[in-house]
Order: C-alpha cells, then structure tokens, then sequence
C-alpha cells in the first residue's frame, strides 16, 4: 500500500489559513477604515468648533467695538456739550467784563482829570489819593529817599501800623516795599496765593484771602514813591470792592503826570536862566 502524498494534506489547512487570513485582513481594514472615519469625524469637528470659536470671538470683538465706538461718542458728545455751555459762559463774562470796563472808565474818567489838572506834586498826589480810596480800603502813598522811606498819605489803616508807616525806616527788609523799588514795577502781596508770601507791607500784614498791589511812581532812574493799596479792612471804607487793576491805572497816570510837572519845571527853569 502506497503512502498519501505530503501535499494531499496540506490542502484543507491552506484553505482554512488563508480564510482565516482573509477575514482577519478584512478585520483589520475595518478597523483601519472606522479609525479613518473617526479621524475624519474629529477633524471636522475641531473645525467646527474652531469656526465657532472665530465666530463668537468676531462676534465678540464686534460687540466690544461697538460699545467702545458707543462709548466714545457718548464722550465726544458730552465734550462738545461742555465745550458750548463753556463757550456761553466765557461769553457772558467777557460780556460782564466789557460792561465792567465800560463802567469802570467812566468811573475812572472825574479821576483821571483831576490828576490832569495838578499843578504841582502835591495837588496831584493829592488828588490820587482821594482816587485810591474809592479803589481799596487802605491807601499808603510812601515817599523813597535813597535806601530810605517813610508815610506821605496813609489811610485805611490801623493807628499803630499808621504810626508806624509815617516813621522814617530803611527799605531794606521792608517787604513789598523793597520789591516794588528793587524791580521798578508793579508787585503783588496776595497770601496763600501764587505771590511772594514775603511781599508784605511792613507792620500791616494781609490776612488770608486779602490782597494788596504796589506801584512804583519813578523820576528818572530811581524810584522816588510806592504807591500801595489793598483790601485788608473789613469795613468802614468807601470802597465796596478792591479794584487792583483800576489802583495801578491811576498811579501810573499820575507818574505821567508828575513827568509832565517836571518837564515843564525843567523848561520854565531854562527859559529864566536864558534871559538872565
């Protein structure tokens, strides 16, 4: 008896390996197949949420534009409303400053002839001070010698500080005073304000909230009278209201004055001594 060939066996196992192959391949691509749908799913998912991320985030960012560009021009319109009303304002106290000055120079004007009308030094310092007392509740008119001065017309003041102010004293550490004739101008005592807390009149210092002006009256090169005026007295005084402005128009006008009185001392006195 002959033996079955090797390969007649081998036959059914083949088959059966290569079925078991083939299904486990088929496994394997439908395990590879549903990995790729999953991955294809997740991708368009992420993409989704990334372009619902954009949108919210453009919506967003719209949303926070739109409220900025709201804002500002809420702002801008408040500005623009504040910027009328302010210009109204400014316009209502320009206007009050005009009638002011309109007023205040025919105020001025009785004044300011009667200085023009001086003949002398003493009619015309005269005249400023009665001048100056309806511009300020206390007048000093203080005359300059050298390094030295004392009170001509004091008024407003209390009878001490007056005492004192008509005495002979050194300018030197005299306050305002000492300033008006160092500068050869205008100076301002205003405690607690933006002047030289120093600048103080001697003996008679302002109290917070007062102010006080000083202006030099010049001939030649030197100072030769401080006219100072302030509104340090509560009560008692002809002026209802401390008027700086008007106080060194008036001194200023009277040194032009007194120049004029010079000069036409200084001609008088050529002319004599021609015919002499």
């Amino acid at each position: 008896m002959t033996s079955p060939p090797e390969d007649a066996g081998r036959g059914p196992i083949d088959a059966v390996i290569l079925q078991l192959t083939q299904e486990f391949e088929g496994r394997v691509r439908g395990v590879l197949e549903g990995l790729a749908r999953a991955a294809v799913v997740e991708r368009e998912a992420a993409a989704a949420d990334v372009e619902r991320v954009r949108a919210e985030g453009t919506e967003a960012r719209g949303r926070a534009e739109a409220e900025v560009t709201e804002r500002f021009t809420r702002e801008l319109e408040r500005t623009r409303e504040s910027e009328r009303r302010t210009a109204i304002e400014l316009e209502h106290v320009r206007e009050a400053e005009r009638r002011a000055l309109a007023g205040g120079a025919e105020r001025l004007l009785p004044a300011i002839k009667g200085l023009d009308v001086g003949r002398s030094l003493s009619d015309i310092l005269d005249s400023l001070h009665v001048a100056l007392e309806a511009e300020a509740s206390r007048v000093a008119i203080l005359i300059v010698e050298d390094t030295r001065f004392r009170g001509w017309r004091v008024t407003g003041f209390e009878p001490d500080a007056t005492a004192a102010l008509m005495r002979d004293q050194s300018v030197v550490g005299s306050g305002i005073v000492a300033r008006v004739v160092e500068r050869r101008d205008t100076c301002v005592a205003k405690p607690g304000g933006f002047a030289d807390p120093v600048a103080d009149l001697p003996f008679a210092p302002l109290a917070d909230g007062r102010s006080g002006v000083a202006v030099p009256i010049s001939v030649g090169d030197r100072v030769a009278l401080v006219v100072y005026a302030d509104d340090g007295k509560d009560a008692g005084s002809a002026a209802a209201v401390f008027r700086p402005a008007a106080v060194e128009l008036l001194v200023r006008h009277a040194s032009r004055c007194l120049e004029a009185q010079t000069a036409v001392r200084t001609s008088e006195a050529v002319s004599l001594m021609a015919h002499r």
